[in-house]
């Protein structure tokens, strides 16, 4: 060891004497041969450690309005985007004459009161121009004699979710409301803890659901801030988005939240993106309190992407299910990759440069699979428009 240590002597001191920017120059070189060394040693890993300094670079000269992603990953979003927007167009002006009956509006079921509000969601300015028909189609999946929409012709189950995506979607796109359906959201919640079941009139808190719980958020946070609610509604609103957005809060399951938290299941990435998506509209209303805690969740979510495995198809779905006293299966399905890009788009301003890196990197495996999206419209318009909702929200405007 002694010739070492005599070498380590010999250069510290000669370091020490030269110029800050000749040791700027001698650190530089080291970092270089450091990084050519392991390059040839570990050529995989030193690929990795490239690509996350180019990632990373990007992170930090992107403004925070825009979700840093290269070229490639930009480009392709882009073009799935243009290709879903043009096939769900074409889609809704195949339905954009009013139904003269029940029957024929409901002969499809893959065009349902649940698809037609995501499909305006998606398209809201030509959904606006096709206004009356679509909300005839929508209005004949109603239950003749009660609040609600049937998921299929047959349907004899109220689902909270579907009410909440229609209520979501009439308010957003079309400016209207209806009260008898915000009332039903409204008396189905649990009023003690904040939670929605998947069905209506859900008493037994293990049937807690945390995507009818967040997707119900979604919905009135957008009631809310509608010009639809007097002074009444919206304290009753208001009450019922900070129970939610507690109870969504106490149920973190860091990084990500799982459904039907009060059984055993495995965490959701999918559902966790919906879930921030609702807490940031629900920070909005509620003002600053608790914005931190939020921001941690967000950090957790951006940061821990890179452990979920990238779905090897682009309709792929978290399901979850439990079965009820009377044989019921009180199940869930939530479609991943579009609820993954809510979850970034919703979260990346709070995310550390570290965590946004990371998302990115994920976000740009991903990729092929969203491109399959493309081919979703006929057999999945739902999917279909789901990813056109979080494209848009990821992407911006489209130019």
């Amino acid at each position: 060891m002694g010739p070492i240590v005599e070498l380590a002597r010999l250069f510290k001191r000669e370091f020490s004497e030269l110029s800050f920017r000749n040791k700027c120059f001698v650190i530089l070189a080291f970092a270089l041969l450091s990084l050519i060394g392991s390059s040839l040693i570990y050529p995989d890993a030193a690929a990795r450690r490239l690509r996350y300094v180019n990632f990373w670079c990007r992170a930090i000269v992107t403004s925070d309005s825009t979700f840093p992603m290269d070229n490639r990953t930009r480009q392709s979003l882009e073009e799935v985007r243009t290709s879903l927007r043009d096939k769900l167009t074409q889609c809704i002006n195949e339905r954009a004459e009013p139904s003269k009956s029940r029957e024929h509006s409901m002969k499809d079921g893959r065009y349902n009161a649940w698809t037609l509000s995501q499909m305006s969601l998606a398209l809201p300015a030509h959904a606006q121009s096709c206004k009356r028909g679509l909300l005839s189609r929508i209005e004949h999946w109603q239950f003749g004699d009660s609040v609600g929409y049937k998921e299929f012709p047959d349907d004899t189950t109220h689902k909270v979710p579907l009410i909440a995506w229609c209520v979501w979607g009439k308010a957003a796109t079309f400016g209207e409301v209806d009260h008898s359906e915000v009332d039903y959201l409204l008396v189905q919640q649990n009023s003690q803890d904040g939670w929605w079941g998947t069905y209506s009139n859900t008493l037994d808190k293990e049937y807690a659901s945390t995507y009818a719980t967040a997707i119900t958020l979604v919905a009135l946070t957008t009631v809310y801030q509608s010009s639809f609610p007097d002074d009444a509604l919206k304290i009753r609103l208001k009450r019922s988005i900070r129970l939610a957005s507690d109870w969504l809060k106490t149920h973190h399951n860091g990084p990500f939240w799982k459904d039907y938290p009060n059984h055993s299941g495995n965490v959701a990435v999918g559902l966790s993106g919906i879930v921030l998506l609702s807490l940031r509209r629900a920070q909005d209303i509620l003002g600053p309190a608790g914005a931190v805690e939020l921001s941690e969740f967000d950090r957790e979510f951006l940061g821990s992407l890179d452990s979920y495995p990238v779905p090897l198809m682009a309709e792929f779905s978290e399901i979850s299910g439990l079965t009820v006293d009377n044989g019921r299966i009180d199940h869930v399905r939530v479609y991943v990759l579009p609820s993954v890009l809510l979850g970034i788009a919703s979260t990346h301003k709070s995310g550390k440069t570290s965590d946004v890196t990371e998302a990115s990197i994920w976000l740009s495996d991903a990729t092929d699979t969203i491109l399959q999206s493309r081919d979703l419209v006929s057999d999945y318009p739902w999917v279909a428009a789901e990813y056109l909702i979080a494209l848009d929200a990821l992407l911006g405007p489209p130019k």
